[in-house]
C-alpha cells in the first residue's frame, strides 16, 4: 500500500510509510520544473491564482503545456489550497479535502454548482492507441474547477470509472482487486520506484490536496473467473455444465422415446428443474469442494489473497476442462437463477436462458452472461448468505481505505426493490440486495461523515424512501440521459419540485438529492442512444446552461455531471475507452469550450444560482420558453430567461396512432415575435453575454442597458438553443 509521512502526526495507516515531499521534489526533479520560462511561470500562476484553475479544455492542456508546465501548474493550485508552499506539504493528516475542511456530513455532494467529472484514468492521453499515464491524470486536475468556498461549493469532484485489469475490453468486468499494468508510467516506476498501483493511489492523494475529492465506480458483480473468486469462491454460484448436459442428454432420449407431443416445454420445464436444483445450498457446497481442490492442485498452493494466485490462467482452464462455470447474472428483469440451456456451438462457453418473476422468457434482454455476481442470498431457502455479505461489505469498506476514496457510485442497482428483483422484502434476482447496499453504506458512513454515495437509480416508479432512508444514499443517478428529449425548461422544473416535496417530509439536516447529468456512460450504448452531441453545438451547450440555470432551491438542491471530452463538445467516445484501456479521442472545439466554462463560473459565483429557485412562466410547444430564478423574499433581483428550448437535432420517440413508437431525428425551428409582459411592475435593467475578461478569457458578464425596459419585451427571432438572460428587480 502506498502511504504518506505528512509533517503532523498520522490519523490513519494511509499516512505512513512514504515520504510524499521526497517523491514530489523527484516529480519535479524530472520533468525539469527549473527549465521552465519565467514567462510562461508567470502566465499560469497568474491564470491559476485568479480563477483557481487553469481554464482550458483537457485537450488544451496536453497540447499546449509540457509535463514541466504541469508539474508547475499543479504546484500552484496545490498552493492555493493552501497544501504545499513551494518546497513541503503543509496542514494535514488527511490528504482528504474533505477530512481537511472538517466536514461532518455529505451535503457537499449535492449542492447545486457542484460538478462531477466522470473520467476512465486510461482515457486522460493524447495518443488514442495508448493508455493516459500519471502525467496525464494530473493536467486533469490542473484544468478542475476549484468551486467556491464562500458559497459552500467544493471543487469538482473526480469520478474514476475502475481501474482494475479488463476482461472482455470492460471496465465493469474486473479480472482482479489490482490496478491494470496498461496504467504504469514508465518514468514514474524509472525514477520513483511506483508500481502502477502505487502511482494511482499517489495521484489521487494528491487530487486531494489540490482539493478534489475522488470518488470510485464500485460493482456488486466481479468477471467470471476473477481473482476475487478464485480467493474466495464461496462468494460465487457454481455449475457444472457436464452433470447438467448428461443430465438433459438422458432427458431427451426419454422424451424421443415416449413420442411426447410436449418436447419443448417439456425439455424447457426441465433444464429450469435441474439448474435450480444446482443452485442449492447443498448442492453448491459439494461443487465449492471440488473448485477449491481444482485452484489449490493447480495453483501449488491455498490462495488466501489475491497475490497468491499465482497461476491465473491455468487455474481458469482446469475449472473449465472439469465443466466448472460460475452462474452469471442476467437481464435487467430477470428473476431467480439463470437457467443452462447448451454450450454454445464454439463449444467455449455455456449459454443461458432467463426469465422474469413472471415465468416470461426475457433472454433477449441478457447482456450479463460474462460477469459473476456475488452469491448474497440462497433462494430455495428465502435466508441471506452472510458470509458473503460480510465479504462484500468488508471488500467496500477496505478498498474505501486502501484508496481513500471520498465516496462511491455504486453500479447496476436499479430494480433492486420493484417486483422484478424482490418479493415480500426478501432477494428474487442476482441483483445486490437493498439490505446489503445498506449495510456497506451505513458501515462506512459511520466512520467517515462525509463519505458520499451515488445510487444508479434512473428513477423507475419513484423509489425515493427506499434507496434514501433505507440504503443510506445521498445521490440518485436520475433520467436525464434516457429522457434526454423530453428534459425541458418545464419538466426540469417539475423534477425539482418533486425532490423538494420529497424532501420537505423528511429530514432537511440531510437531503436527497438528484444528479442533473450532462452526460454519462449509458447515452451512447444503442438501447438508450441519448447524449449532448446529438444536438448539435448549439443545442449541447444549451443544455449545459439548463442545468445551471434552473436551480431548485434549498430543497432540491443538484449536483451536475459531466463527462471527460465534453467541455470540448466530443460528441462521443465514453463508450470507447469503457472498453478499451486507451485514450479518448476529444474534439478540440476551443469556442465551445469558452461559453462551456464562462457559464460554469458565473453559476459557481451567482448567489442567485446557488440558493435561488427557478419559476416557470411560459412554454410552449414551438419552443419558446420563459423562467424566472428568485431569491428569498428579501431578494430584490432575479434572473429572467427566454429561450428556444428546441435543439437544432435531436433523437426522439415518436407515438404513431397504432401505439407504435419509433426514433426519429427532430429538427428544431426559429420562434418569432414573442411578447412576454413583465410581472409586478419588475423591471429588466441588464443583460448577460460573453465577453472576454483582462486575460483574455471568456466570461458571462453582466452588461447594463442604457434604458431600462419595463411592462413587456418582444423578441423578433430566437433560435434553435438560443437563450438570454436578463437581471431583473422590483419596483423601489
Amino acid at each position: 500500500m502506498l502511504n504518506l509521512i505528512t509533517p503532523k502526526a498520522n490519523e490513519n495507516s494511509f499516512l505512513s510509510n512514504f515520504d510524499i515531499n521526497l517523491q514530489f521534489a523527484k516529480l519535479k526533479e524530472i520533468y525539469g520544473i527549473k527549465d521552465i520560462d519565467p514567462k510562461r511561470m508567470e502566465y499560469l500562476s497568474n491564470t491559476i491564482q485568479k480563477y483557481g484553475y487553469l481554464p482550458y479544455p483537457h485537450y488544451k492542456t496536453l497540447e499546449e503545456l509540457s509535463s514541466g508546465e504541469i508539474i508547475f501548474a499543479f504546484c500552484e493550485k496545490l498552493k492555493r489550497e493552501g497544501t504545499y508552499d513551494g518546497e513541503k506539504f503543509v496542514n494535514f493528516t488527511n490528504p482528504s479535502a474533505l477530512s481537511r475542511r472538517k466536514v461532518k456530513h455529505s451535503n457537499w455532494f449535492k449542492k447545486e454548482g457542484h460538478n462531477i467529472k466522470l473520467i476512465s484514468l486510461a482515457g486522460l492521453g493524447s495518443d488514442p492507441n495508448r493508455a493516459g499515464k500519471f502525467i496525464d491524470w494530473l493536467a486533469q486536475v490542473v484544468s478542475l474547477d476549484c468551486g467556491n468556498k464562500e458559497l459552500n461549493i467544493m471543487p469538482a469532484t473526480l469520478y474514476l470509472i475502475p481501474f482494475h485489469p479488463r476482461e472482455f475490453e470492460c471496465a465493469y468486468l474486473p479480472k482482479s482487486s489490482d490496478v491494470s499494468k496498461n496504467l504504469e508510467d514508465e518514468k514514474i516506476a524509472k525514477f520513483l520506484g511506483l508500481s502502477a498501483k502505487e502511482q494511482v493511489k499517489f495521484f489521487i492523494t494528491l487530487a486531494q490536496l489540490a482539493g478534489h475529492p475522488v470518488i470510485y465506480d464500485i460493482l456488486p458483480q466481479t468477471g467470471r473467473f476473477s481473482k476475487i473468486i478464485l480467493t474466495h469462491p464461496y462468494c460465487a454460484r457454481w455449475i457444472d455444465v457436464k452433470s447438467l448436459d448428461s443430465q438433459i442428454k438422458n432427458f431427451e432420449k426419454a422424451l424421443k422415446a415416449n413420442n411426447t407431443k410436449t418436447y419443448d416445454d417439456d425439455l424447457k420445464e426441465f433444464k429450469i428443474l435441474i439448474s435450480y436444483k444446482m443452485s442449492f445450498k447443498d448442492k453448491q457446497e459439494e461443487l465449492l469442494k471440488r473448485v477449491e481442490n481444482i485452484i489449490e492442485r493447480t495453483n501449488g498452493k491455498k490462495p488466501k489473497c489475491e497475490d497468491d494466485i499465482v497461476k491465473h490462467d491455468e487455474i481458469i482452464k482446469a475449472l473449465i476442462k472439469e465443466g466448472l462455470w460460475t452462474m452469471p447474472g442476467g437481464a435487467w428483469c430477470s428473476a431467480g437463477v439463470p437457467i443452462y440451456d447448451k454450450m454454445h456451438k464454439s463449444g467455449e462457453y455455456p449459454t443461458f436462458k432467463h426469465y422474469n418473476f413472471k415465468g416470461e422468457d426475457v433472454t433477449h434482454f441478457a447482456n450479463l452472461d460474462c460477469q459473476t455476481p456475488y452469491y448474497f442470498v440462497y433462494f430455495e431457502k428465502n435466508k441471506f448468505n452472510t458470509k458473503v455479505v460480510d465479504f462484500f461489505v468488508d471488500y467496500m469498506q477496505n478498498l474505501q481505505k486502501e484508496y481513500n476514496f471520498d465516496g462511491f457510485r455504486v453500479d447496476h442497482i436499479d430494480h433492486v426493490v420493484d417486483e422484478v428483483s424482490q418479493k415480500s422484502g426478501m432477494p428474487i434476482s442476482y441483483r445486490a440486495p437493498y439490505k446489503v447496499l445498506a449495510k456497506m453504506n451505513a458501515k462506512i458512513k459511520k466512520h467517515i461523515p462525509y463519505f458520499a454515495t451515488l445510487a444508479e437509480y434512473m428513477l423507475w416508479d419513484g423509489y425515493f424512501k427506499e434507496y434514501h432512508k433505507d440504503m443510506h444514499f445521498d445521490l440518485l443517478w436520475g433520467d436525464d440521459i434516457v429522457s434526454q428529449y423530453i428534459k425541458t425548461p418545464e419538466q426540469i422544473i417539475n423534477d425539482n419540485l418533486r425532490l423538494e416535496t420529497y424532501n420537505a417530509k423528511g429530514s432537511k439536516t440531510n437531503p436527497l438529492s438528484i444528479l442533473k447529468a450532462y452526460n454519462n456512460q449509458d447515452g451512447e450504448f444503442r438501447e438508450i442512444d441519448q447524449y449532448p452531441g446529438q444536438l448539435g453545438e448549439a443545442g449541447a451547450l444549451f443544455k449545459w446552461f439548463k442545468i445551471k440555470f434552473l436551480p431548485g432551491g434549498k430543497l432540491a438542491q443538484r449536483s451536475a455531471l459531466y463527462v471527460d471530452g465534453d467541455e470540448s463538445f466530443t460528441k462521443t467516445g465514453i463508450e470507447r475507452v469503457i472498453g478499451k484501456e486507451v485514450s479518448m479521442i476529444r474534439n478540440d472545439n476551443w469556442s465551445f469550450y469558452e461559453k462551456f466554462n464562462a457559464l460554469n463560473y458565473f453559476a459557481q459565483h451567482s448567489e442567485l444560482l446557488s440558493k435561488g429557485k427557478a419559476v416557470l412562466h411560459v412554454q410552449s410547444e414551438d419552443g419558446f420558453c420563459c423562467w424566472e430564478i428568485i431569491g428569498d423574499k428579501n431578494s430584490n433581483e432575479s434572473l429572467f430567461i427566454v429561450a428556444n428550448y428546441l435543439s437544432p437535432s435531436e433523437k426522439v420517440n415518436v407515438v404513431d396512432t397504432a401505439g407504435n413508437t419509433r426514433r426519429m431525428t427532430r429538427k428544431g425551428k426559429a420562434v418569432a415575435n414573442k411578447t412576454i409582459k413583465l410581472k409586478d411592475n419588475k423591471k429588466l435593467s441588464a443583460f448577460y453575454d460573453f465577453r472576454l475578461d483582462d486575460m483574455q478569457k471568456c466570461q458571462f458578464v453582466e452588461i447594463p442597458m442604457q434604458e431600462e425596459i419595463t411592462g413587456s419585451i418582444t423578441f423578433n427571432t430566437l433560435q434553435p438553443a438560443e437563450f438570454k438572460v436578463y437581471k431583473m428587480k422590483k419596483p423601489q
